[in-house]
């Protein structure tokens, strides 16, 4: 077994990722007083839109009143940009597919779809790992205990500048919009990406629900007076972030060479070797007329 140690901060070292995708997901409840109906203008816009295909009919067996408790809809996408300098310069741009899942008429789930393809997003260059976390810690927070240059204290709160949105046909309130939005910034300390998502909470909330049809006036007055307490934010909401690494994934050399290409010449395994990645560890292995030939543990600390 050989062991590699190679500091994944510094340029050239550690493992790059030519094409990954990532989900943010935001996940909520309607108040009980209210149920969905879709907005009329956003639809007839071709904001958002039901899904008549989805993959529930696929896995589940399931009856026209089950397809009721399962509505899939997908937003008009809409553009980013992230600058980031560490560990080196890296530019990420393109398209954010917004989709929608609303189960049993009453929790929402939102996913926000950053896929590295160089198609619909891309990079400047191969990003690190690093890079991956500055992006997700925009919708869940990052904290980082190394004290920055020329600073006497830490700044335990992973910082995001340089992080533009364009094209949301919702204003700040969640309102929608016919004229999508020009360039505007969300950066910022901790979870910046809320900016976003709390317009298309607030537009779900308010522009696609109507109060249910037996309520009495009592508990519409109840309606309001929840609503007059509560915070207009996302804060609150369940936030989750899926990583999906492709097996494209390098581990550049100070030769420039690649390790995980190094390691599959030097054992002759056969081209669709496999590739698992866990935490900080790469296991690399892979079979040759169906015997196991040699596995690595390389250590990417």
């Amino acid at each position: 077994m050989d062991n590699y140690s190679y500091c994944c901060s510094k340029d050239g070292h550690g493992l790059r990722y030519p094409g990954f995708s990532v989900v943010f997901l935001q996940i909520f409840s309607l108040d009980y007083a209210r149920e969905f109906v879709l907005n009329e203008k956003a639809v007839s816009s071709g904001f958002i839109k039901a899904k008549t295909k989805s993959i529930d009919n696929l896995i589940f067996t399931m009856s026209s009143d089950d397809k009721k408790n399962i509505r899939r809809y997908e937003f008009s996408d809409f553009n980013f940009e992230l600058t980031l300098n560490e560990p080196y310069d890296l530019k990420m741009e393109g398209k954010v597919k917004v989709e929608m899942a609303l189960f049993f008429g009453h929790t929402v789930s939102i996913s926000y779809r950053f896929v590295f393809d160089g198609d619909a997003c891309r990079l400047s260059k191969e990003a690190s790992t690093d890079h991956i976390i500055a992006l997700l810690s925009s919708h869940l927070s990052a904290e980082h205990w190394s004290r920055n240059k020329d600073q006497e204290d830490t700044d335990i709160n992973l910082e995001v500048n340089d992080f533009f949105v364009s094209g949301l046909y919702l204003d700040q309130d969640g309102r929608f919009n016919n004229n999508p939005s020009e360039y505007e910034s969300i950066s910022g300390e901790g979870r910046v990406f809320d900016m976003v998502s709390r317009r298309f909470k607030n537009f779900v909330n308010y522009s696609c629900t109507r109060f249910k049809p037996n309520l009495e006036g009592d508990e519409k007055r109840m309606y309001f007076k929840r609503l007059s307490n509560s915070h207009n934010d996302s804060h609150k909401d369940f936030h989750y972030a899926m990583v999906d690494i492709w097996e494209n994934v390098m581990h550049p050399l100070e030769d420039e060479s690649d390790l995980k290409t190094v390691a599959l010449e030097t054992s002759g395994l056969c081209v669709n070797s496999l590739l698992y990645i866990k935490n900080k560890d790469i296991l690399i292995s892979g079979s040759y007329y169906d015997t196991m030939i040699k596995t690595w543990s390389l250590n990417t600390y």
